[in-house]
């Protein structure tokens, strides 16, 4: 599908998209509030320390299966525990950042675009129109980062499981979106004051 939109010529469609996005959080800003330690803690540490132990319990389950060694899981994991170490010692750094509605599993599947092509109008300059389906997840308190980080995680994956190999143009084409998407964000969050926007940003990557 996303072959389908990014190999023709749709100059309108990469700045459109990132338009939108920041319109979603935009919405009502003002009623959202600033986060607290909570925040942080149940939007990137949990779903962390959860990914690691669902990790480690698979390896354990090998263990039993297998007489092999396991030494170089053994230290990832220990590197690994003590980043996160790192990052719940220096979370008070990352607190208090402006809260925004967040869609809660952004990925390109869930973001739906209608093409509206007027009459006399070339297809490659009609409208876009956007919506997010999905929104079980959504949340008023979420934060944009964790959005923009999903949204660019999924981008980056979208190849891998493409049937067959994308033309080149549309890796560049989705290249150029993973790009003008983040510089997009980055900027939204210097107009909100949001100075540890980035670091969360990498995080929710």
């Amino acid at each position: 599908m996303f072959e389908t939109l990014l190999k023709p010529n749709r100059p309108r469609l990469i700045p459109a998209l990132g338009e939108f996005l920041l319109t979603v959080h935009r919405s009502d800003g003002k009623a959202h509030g600033i986060a607290s330690n909570n925040h942080l803690r149940e939007l990137y540490m949990l779903p962390m320390l959860q990914h690691l132990e669902f990790i480690a319990n698979q390896v354990q389950k090998s263990r039993n299966l297998v007489n092999g060694r396991f030494d170089a899981f053994d230290a990832l994991e220990q590197k690994l525990d003590d980043l996160l170490g790192d990052i719940m010692r220096q979370q008070r750094k990352l607190e208090r950042f402006p809260l925004a509605l967040m869609h809660g599993d952004l990925h390109s599947r869930n973001v739906m675009i209608r093409i509206v092509q007027d009459e006399g109008v070339a297809r490659r300059d009609a409208d876009l129109q956007f919506r997010l389906i999905d929104l079980e997840n959504m949340r008023l308190d979420g934060d944009a980062a964790h959005h923009a980080g999903q949204l660019l995680v999924d981008l980056t994956l979208l190849p891998t499981n493409a049937r067959g190999t994308p033309h080149r143009s549309v890796l560049e084409k989705l290249q150029t979106m993973r790009d003008a998407l983040e510089q997009d964000y980055l900027e939204f969050a210097r107009e909100r004051g949001d100075d540890s926007f980035a670091i969360r940003l990498e995080l929710a990557r």
